[in-house]
């Protein structure tokens, strides 16, 4: 029996179509926001994870009598006698550092918590899949049954039997109707699945998009030879319990761990971050961006292993969020896998646009230990959540034994997952060792109160100046 290949966007005389046509990228609105001055304050906490508060400053020339001499003169050859000047930098920054703050772990928490955390309607939930559970603390987890559901039903063969779940994420979208609320984006490796569905759709994909198919894809041999299609697809749901499939793959693109996505409300647009491969096999982090909930063009790599890593580490996830409360505290938590060592430490880094990414000095917020049970493996797929007591939690998943370790069902492995914990506003900050001073940036601020977090020694101070502008 014939397979009819899924309905797919038409193209115009064959030429690849761009998934997002109707508005500018999101490059070209992260320039306008963020380009020059006053930077606005949105609603919320604002940590000083990267540079965009801090003053660049501005090199500047004076004369004995203190009078400023702009770098312009002499003009039209007036003036051009030989005189002395003295520079004095205007706001210039110095003494100061941005530098992470390592995490401390939580004791381990129970239940069936799975990888993405979100506070959601005054309760913890949490998502595997369509595998759904929650939590009133965040720490003990239960999974709800659905009428007549059998307690060992796995619900990703109820909703996504076709197309199988690996490395889902799931979201909330500000921007959609009730019906569509709840977000998914996953992995689906088609060819542990029916073939001939498998081929149908990647010829009708490859039809309709010749030229948005992951390179590595087609470095393999294609289909017959990767022995599957792997393809992003996505789902909706207006509870976050029963989904709905979207039958079209996003994007055709070996994305295999973790994914994650969400909507920018400044960006207008869905941004999707996944794995990409890049250099012979090493891992890297992806973004791309659309502005409907599929189709994404192939994701372009945004992060990629530093030279100042050893040779042997790459990126193996991204767990891409945002700072509880915040519109613009982008923040990527990625797990670094060592290949020397077949284990995995986490990283922290910053971003003001989801585009332009800055890895937080201070070294690795959480690396496994062998009393925690984690110095095996340990990563991270989402991002972190706001705990009772006023805590900043990431959840994170471990193991006693080696990522790449034969998993023999019987090995005994006692991993457990946990939290990466921090005071509330406390992961990231400028740092004085001894004296130092910078000026901000001019800022749009709405509200007439500006709150300071802040510690010093007992023998430090800090001096605040604060300049009101008002049109």
């Amino acid at each position: 029996m014939a397979i009819a290949p899924p309905r797919l966007p038409a193209a115009t005389n064959g030429a690849p179509q761009p998934a997002s046509p109707a508005s500018p990228r999101g490059y070209q609105t992260a320039a306008l926001l963020t380009a020059a001055g006053p930077y606005v304050l949105h609603a919320g906490p604002h940590l000083f994870s990267d540079w965009r508060f801090v003053e660049a400053g501005t090199p500047t020339y004076h004369d004995a009598s203190g009078a400023h001499i702009h770098y312009t003169d002499p003009k039209n050859g007036r003036n051009t006698e030989l005189r002395p000047v003295w520079y004095r930098g205007t706001d210039v920054p110095h003494g100061i550092r941005i530098v992470a703050e390592p995490a401390i772990k939580s004791d381990p928490i129970d239940g069936p918590v799975g990888a993405t955390v979100l506070y959601d309607g005054g309760r913890y939930r949490s998502w595997n899949g369509a595998n759904y559970s929650e939590s009133e603390d965040g720490f003990h987890w239960t999974r709800p049954r659905l009428p007549g559901e059998d307690p060992n039903e796995d619900r990703n063969e109820r909703f996504f039997a076709r197309t199988g779940v690996h490395g889902p994420g799931v979201f909330v979208d500000p921007s959609a109707p009730p019906s569509e609320r709840y977000k998914m984006v996953f992995w689906s490796e088609l060819g542990k699945r029916d073939k001939r569905y498998r081929r149908a759709l990647y010829e009708s994909y490859v039809r309709q998009r010749p030229h948005d198919v992951d390179p590595l894809i087609r470095v393999r041999g294609g289909i017959d030879l990767v022995g599957g299609t792997d393809a992003l697809f996505g789902a909706t749901s207006p509870d976050g319990i029963s989904w709905k499939l979207n039958e079209e793959p996003f994007v055709v693109h070996m994305a295999d761990n973790p994914n994650t996505m969400y909507y920018d409300t400044l960006l207008k647009k869905y941004v999707l971050f996944t794995r990409v491969n890049w250099m012979y096999g090493r891992r890297a982090i992806g973004r791309s961006e659309s502005d409907t909930f599929g189709p994404f063009p192939q994701p372009e790599m945004v992060v990629w292993p530093e030279l100042d890593r050893a040779p042997s580490d790459d990126l193996y996830t991204n767990a891409k969020s945002i700072y509880p409360g915040t519109l613009d505290q982008h923040l990527l938590f990625p797990t670094v896998y060592s290949h020397a060592q077949d284990n995995g430490r986490i990283d922290l880094y910053s971003s003001p646009d989801s585009i332009h990414w800055f890895r937080v000095p201070g070294g690795p917020v959480l690396t496994g230990d062998s009393e925690t049970l984690d110095d095996g493996w340990l990563a991270t797929h989402g991002g972190p959540v706001l705990l009772p007591g006023g805590g900043l939690g990431l959840p994170y998943f471990a193991s006693t034994y080696p990522h790449k370790y034969p998993r023999w069902a019987d090995r005994g492995d006692r991993g457990r997952p946990r939290y990466a914990l921090w005071q509330r506003e406390r992961l990231v900050c400028v740092e004085a060792a001894s004296e130092g001073q910078f000026a901000t940036t001019p800022l749009s601020v709405q509200g007439r109160q500006l709150r300071l977090n802040l510690k010093t020694p007992l023998s430090g101070e800090v001096r605040v100046e604060v300049v009101a502008i008002t049109n």
